[in-house]
């Protein structure tokens, strides 16, 4: 389906009067080519200069959460995690970006292996967005991630098992 409005939405993004019309045009081209399987590293390029040129907090909010799926596409977990963190700490009042950029920090910082510091972020979207499929996400990981804290504080490390 993407095909058949990419013309209209190139258009729109070239001719738009309005500057935040062409922003929000650019931010969907970004959008959808980032997730048809394109370059992260071209689309981390494209967002960088959205970003730059964009003052719309709609956009900015969605360009930073964008920004985080790339940086962890390409396995850059602390990338993705300020990029991420970004969105709740400037736009808190944006909501569709704001579930996933908490689940994408939460996820970024236990790939760092800071689970600790994931907790409050997977707590905050729990109780803040559960009703979002992130919500529900963050509520298994936010499972997982305490009985992992708790079995790791129950296990005796190799030294005091075999008392070296």
């Amino acid at each position: 389906r993407f095909k058949e409005v990419e013309p209209n939405m190139k258009a729109l993004a070239a001719d738009a009067a309005d500057p935040a019309v062409a922003a929000r045009a650019n931010a969907f081209l970004i959008y959808v080519a980032s997730q048809s399987g394109g370059d992260p590293r071209k689309t981390l390029a494209d967002l960088k200069e959205l970003i730059l040129k964009a003052t719309d907090p709609e956009v900015l909010a969605g360009a930073w959460l964008f920004t985080g799926h790339a940086h962890a596409a390409v396995n850059e977990p602390l990338l993705a995690a300020t990029a991420y963190l970004r969105v709740p700490v400037f736009y808190p009042e944006r909501q569709l970006p704001l579930a996933g950029a908490r689940l994408g920090a939460a996820r970024a910082l236990i790939a760092l292996e800071k689970p600790l510091a994931a907790v409050p972020i997977l707590k905050d979207l729990v109780a803040q967005q559960a009703a979002t499929p992130e919500g529900a996400e963050g509520k298994k990981l936010l499972a997982q991630v305490q009985k992992d804290i708790t079995g790791a504080a129950a296990s005796p490390t190799t030294e005091e098992s075999t008392g070296k």
